[in-house]
């Protein structure tokens, strides 16, 4: 009996065992259902941190299953090596990196040519305090795929815990010379020079940065925001908060940053409503503000955020009123 006359239901209402078996058992492309066997697997070991094991086992069959086919074909190694992969990022998420490198390399010994498990074989090396070898890890990734922006950021980060600035460096440049608006990428090397090497010029990195008009992330705003006070462009800077608030009124980081701006104005009771509007926005949620002021603080400080921090203490989400 076939598995649709079998089992009538939606592939999507399928248990993670039943999807593997389709895989094993009846004959279904495993590209057809890998998106579905990924999510099933991630929803299961979130939820049900215990089953997690069982998640793994049928992870492992589906991995023998396909290490027993016939031939050395491209889409066998293709599949084979994201299974490898699958199982080697679940153990990354819970925090089992020594056990996930080993299916990372399982993957990269069927499929040299993948960028996907260098990555993740990176984040697991990273984790272990390894930062010379997730380095190369991700030159290796970047190698096989050099549109990944974000690698760039990461093995700049490397670099810098290495005390390579030269790498560092260049680490951004690469990323610049393919995304001359990477607003990370921008600050990074600004900060970076005008702490390492004050004597160097950054004003046109920074007009670079500030001419950025497309839209941007929280983390990018922040930035931005930061620049444009170090310009001392503050009106500038509200004029553009305001429109953005206009879009997201419901957005705590847009008044946090405007309390920011009428500080260094010194319009302390502008700053005060600010504070007030972006605690009523967070709804008193102690998690929702210690992480806006986490983002705030990676970028303009631990001085600045300590001054925020003092003042939002006293401020009543009422204050938002007046």
């Amino acid at each position: 009996m076939s598995a649709r006359k079998a089992d009538a239901r939606p592939l999507h209402e399928r248990t993670l065992a039943q999807l593997v078996s389709l895989v094993v058992l009846y004959g279904y492309p495993f590209e057809d259902l890998a998106e579905l066997i990924e999510d099933r697997a991630y929803d299961v070991c979130e939820h049900s941190g215990s089953d997690c094991h069982g998640t793994l086992r049928q992870l492992r069959r589906l991995a023998a299953f396909h290490e027993k086919g016939s031939g050395k074909g491209e889409r066998r190694a293709r599949n084979l090596a994201d299974i490898y992969l699958l199982i080697g990022e679940l153990y990354l998420y819970h925090d089992r990196a020594r056990k996930s490198m080993r299916w990372f390399r399982k993957a990269l010994r069927v499929r040299e040519s993948y960028a996907a498990p260098y990555h993740s074989l990176a984040l697991a090396q990273s984790n272990l305090g390894d930062h010379a070898a997730a380095a190369r890890s991700l030159e290796e990734e970047l190698i096989r795929a050099p549109e990944n922006l974000y690698s760039y950021l990461m093995l700049a980060e490397l670099y810098e815990r290495l005390a390579e600035p030269e790498r560092f460096e260049d680490a951004l440049r690469r990323l610049l010379a393919r995304d001359p608006e990477n607003v990370q990428a921008l600050h990074r090397l600004v900060r970076h020079y005008e702490q390492e090497q004050p004597g160097v010029d950054v004003e046109l990195l920074r007009r670079r940065l500030l001419s950025v008009e497309r839209d941007m992330s929280k983390a990018e705003l922040v930035i931005w925001v930061y620049h444009m006070c170090r310009e001392n462009r503050f009106v500038e800077a509200l004029t553009a908060l305001h429109r953005m608030e206009e879009k997201a009124a419901d957005s705590p980081s847009i008044h946090l940053l405007k309390a920011a701006v009428y500080g260094e104005m010194r319009q302390f009771t502008r700053k005060k409503r600010e504070l007030a509007l972006f605690k009523r926005i967070a709804s008193g949620s102690e998690s929702v503000i210690r992480g806006e002021l986490r983002q705030f603080e990676e970028v303009f400080g631990r001085s600045a955020v300590g001054k925020l921090s003092r003042r939002l203490a006293i401020s009543s989400p009422s204050a938002g009123n007046v």
